[in-house]
């Protein structure tokens, strides 16, 4: 199938302005350090001539052959090129040691960009980190977001990138020059710390958060809030008498249950006030012989149960006490009763005075009533013969 023409003609076009983007990529470089070398030689011919002296004109870094000491000269640099993050160089002289090296164009988005006349002078070398330099290497640039900082400049230089690491020394730092900005995040660490150094005002509220950042016995009452000690503080058996002011127990609610013992009252703690009713239930509550008889209420003796066998004497009876009520059947004898204690007829039942009863010669005519001796109770021989 045949091409038209004007489709030709656009390819032809294209290729063209290809070609001439080729050509002008490659030779661009050489002509802009052309044109930049024709610059030095008129400046040159006008300092031999005498049109022109050194110190109205330039003073180039091919003038100079000082010994490890390197220059830039003749250079463009494009920042975000070829894309945003990265920078590009072009037309790059390094004259080191006299010699003036060529160096080949390029581009990085890394962080540092260095030149070695050991390893390819026309070469820069590019890097992440910091490169260690050796003799012969010096750090051109670096990439700071797609734009370069040329670090041979002593006016922009960034001396964190142009400083080897390792290379200032506590000697090299001015006293107070290091500020709170110049100190990486958890940079300082206990061995950087002075004794001391660390105050009230350099603790940060909720600094302290582990037991093992406190040493022993710093925490004194002064360093407590009030109510600051809580039941949850306080370790099991913390709390000893000692640690207990007069009167801090006055609620029943702060004892558990049984742990009065007999040793924690006083001697005459107890009084009636605090045993509760009933409180002496049993005798093995009593001591031996507690119970006197200023202990005794009236009529608090109310049951024979209460009186042990034989302990009612006749000093514990009132006068007058026992009454027929008292006394049990037969439980009067000849034994209990005094002489002269039967003194009233009425003491004596019917018949209960016995021939046994009567003493001899008892019975005299004072006793006889009237008609008494009938003559059966008499004896008529006996007093008939007497």
């Amino acid at each position: 199938m045949a091409i038209a023409k004007k489709d030709l003609e656009a390819i032809d076009a294209r290729i063209e302005n290809t070609v001439k983007e080729v050509i002008k990529g490659e030779f661009d470089h050489y002509l802009s350090d052309l044109s930049f070398r024709i610059g030095q030689a008129y400046d040159l011919i006008g300092r031999a001539t005498g049109t022109q002296s050194v110190t109205g004109g330039k003073v180039y870094a091919e003038d100079l052959n000082l010994q490890g000491r390197a220059y830039m000269t003749g250079y463009t640099v494009t920042n975000n090129s070829p894309a945003a993050g990265s920078f590009a160089w072009a037309d790059l002289h390094i004259v080191y040691n006299g010699v003036d090296t060529l160096v080949t164009n390029g581009s990085t988005a890394l962080k540092y960009v260095w030149w070695s006349s050991v390893t390819t002078p026309t070469v820069l070398q590019t890097g992440a980190t910091k490169p260690t330099l050796a003799n012969g290497e010096v750090l051109l640039f670096m990439n700071v977001n797609g734009t370069p900082q040329v670090m041979l400049s002593d006016t922009n230089a960034s001396m964190p990138g142009v400083l080897r690491d390792g290379a200032v020394d506590s000697g090299s730092i001015l006293a107070n020059a290091v500020g709170t900005a110049a100190i990486a995040d958890n940079a300082v660490g206990a061995a950087q710390l002075g004794a001391n150094a660390v105050g009230s005002t350099e603790l940060a509220d909720g600094a302290v958060v582990r037991a093992t950042q406190l040493a022993a016995n710093v925490v004194g009452a002064t360093q407590l809030a009030d109510n600051a000690v809580d039941t949850a503080a306080l370790g099991a058996n913390a709390v000893t008498n000692l640690k207990i002011a007069d009167g801090a127990v006055n609620r029943t609610g702060q004892l558990s249950g049984a742990i009065v013992a007999t040793g924690n009252i006083v001697a005459n703690a107890v009084d009636s006030t605090k045993l509760a009713d009933g409180a002496v239930s049993t005798t093995a509550k009593l001591a031996a012989n507690v119970v006197d008889s200023t202990k005794l209420a009236d009529g608090a003796v109310v049951r024979s149960g209460q009186l042990a066998a034989n302990v009612v004497t006749t000093t514990q009876i009132a006068d007058n006490a026992v009454t027929g009520t008292e006394i049990n059947a037969n439980a009067v004898t000849s034994a209990k009763l005094a002489d002269g204690a039967v003194v009233r007829t009425a003491q004596l039942s019917n018949n209960v005075v016995s021939t046994a009863a009567i003493a001899p010669n008892a019975v005299t005519t004072t006793e006889l009533a009237t008609g008494t001796v009938t003559a059966a109770k008499m004896n008529v021989l006996r007093h008939f013969i007497f």
